[in-house]
């Protein structure tokens, strides 16, 4: 609370002050004049850097969801309460709930996107278990990484050196009553304050996406992109096509062999830590689906890393005369114009080396991985059982996402770590003593 600023409209306040006449009154509309300060102006304020929250993940909350129907693909009304591991309540109130996710459809477990709302339908941004207040969130049920930290490790890794990616909190679903599992509690990728907190004007932020209107040729999977920020349904042509322009230029530059043009668009550095994170998890996806490209204004474009449930050992595919996909040896098998454009120029090989050796000596150590690994297995602990009653881990079949895929059967949840752990180390080793030979085609 403070004082009402010097400058306060003084026509609107008369009348406020008419009404009151008390001592008492005349005090409060001194001390909360939020409402003047926000008539004193209308300019959007700008959002501040995000901030990293080290330290070690709260235990397994408690999400409550109770719907009219069974959650469709469209959103939903549905009632929400979140408690924190005490039991003390994080939010309690109404949510839009909607089936999400492409290939992840297919799986039994389902994933969901949830939007905090007020009984009206408006937003209602609210901070969760230390995640910044947003109204938007997705619950992650991971079926298909019966680790269920995948998704989770490559966030961290990438924020551990510098960048922003969605942090995540680990929490038991129950639905209509029924129990349904460990989920994850995931901040969903938008442009505000408390995510990727780029400027409102001249920014954009792009998500690969069938439905999009931008065109970026540079993966065979995917060619469409949709504006996230600003909103594609409001952003005016004038504004899709500069950023389609900006597309392009960047298509541009990774064909030219003149290391100028693509790192006046690209941020070098950024572009460096994710193609390393790409490489370090041997993700299936890499360069080529899950997409996510930002631009704050007057800075150059970044990439925001997503979908990691089928990487570090999983699945199981032979693609070209390389190690198969599942083997910790061997760069990323499929090479699209994204990396290969990049790759082409020795001084982002030569950095390439340079950021992983250092990352090695901090945060991508063994020993500060291993360490991230035994904090994820202290918060799910708790609520393993459960999850692999429901959905066996004997029973998770990768081929219903791609019918190409298999994968090793793990005995337990301890059989699965262990074997990530070690695939963990032996890939570290690997790219170790070869990064001073990353491909450049």
């Amino acid at each position: 609370m403070h004082p009402c600023p010097p400058d306060a409209p003084r026509r609107r306040l008369a009348p406020l002050l008419r009404r009151c006449l008390g001592a008492t009154a005349l005090v409060l509309v001194g001390l909360r004049c939020t409402w003047l300060e926000q008539l004193r102006s209308d300019a959007p304020q700008e959002p501040e850097p995000f901030v990293i929250v080290d330290g070690p993940l709260p235990e397994l909350c408690e999400i409550d969801i109770t719907c009219p129907i069974d959650i469709p693909d469209d959103k939903i009304r549905c009632e929400l309460a979140l408690r924190d591991a005490s039991g003390a309540v994080a939010y309690e109130g109404f949510a839009g709930v909607e089936q999400r996710g492409r290939s992840t459809r297919l799986a039994p477990k389902k994933n969901y996107s949830v939007e905090l709302r007020k009984k009206d339908g408006a937003d209602r941004p609210t901070a969760l278990l230390g995640l910044g207040a947003e109204a938007d969130w997705i619950l992650d049920g991971s079926w298909v990484d019966r680790s269920l930290v995948r998704n989770q490790l490559a966030g961290d890794l990438f924020r551990d050196i510098d960048h922003w990616a969605p942090r995540g909190r680990f929490c038991r679903l129950t639905l209509d009553g029924e129990p349904r599992g460990v989920y994850r509690l995931v901040e969903r990728i938008k442009r505000d304050r408390a995510r990727l907190a780029i400027k409102k004007k001249d920014s954009f932020l792009l998500k690969q996406d069938d439905r999009g209107w931008v065109n970026w040729e540079v993966s065979p999977l995917q060619t469409t992109y949709r504006l996230i920020h600003p909103k594609e349904r409001r952003a005016s042509m004038d504004r899709i096509s500069d950023v389609q322009r900006f597309i392009d230029d960047i298509d541009t530059a990774l064909k030219s062999p003149q290391p100028g043009g693509i790192f006046e668009l690209i941020d070098r550095d950024a572009a460096a830590d994710f193609v390393l994170l790409q490489e370090l998890t041997k993700n299936i996806d890499a360069y080529q689906l899950s997409i996510h490209i930002y631009k704050d204004a007057d800075e150059k474009a970044k990439f925001v890393p997503w979908d990691f449930d089928l990487s570090m050992g999983v699945p199981s595919m032979a693609i070209g005369e390389g190690p198969p996909v599942e083997s910790p040896t061997g760069w990323i098998p499929r090479r699209t114009r994204l990396v290969q454009g990049l790759a082409q120029h020795e001084e982002f090989r030569t950095l390439l080396a340079q950021r992983w050796n250092d990352h090695r000596q901090g945060p991508w150590a063994n020993d500060a991985i291993d360490e991230k690994l035994a904090d994820y297995l202290r918060v799910l602990e708790p609520g393993l059982e459960e999850n692999f009653e429901l959905w066996p881990i004997d029973k998770v079949n990768v081929a219903r996402i791609y019918r190409k895929f298999s994968s090793y059967t793990p005995t337990s949840h301890d059989d699965e770590m262990q074997r990530l752990r070690a695939w963990l180390d032996d890939r570290t080793a690997w790219i170790d003593a070869n990064i001073d030979a990353y491909p450049e085609n």
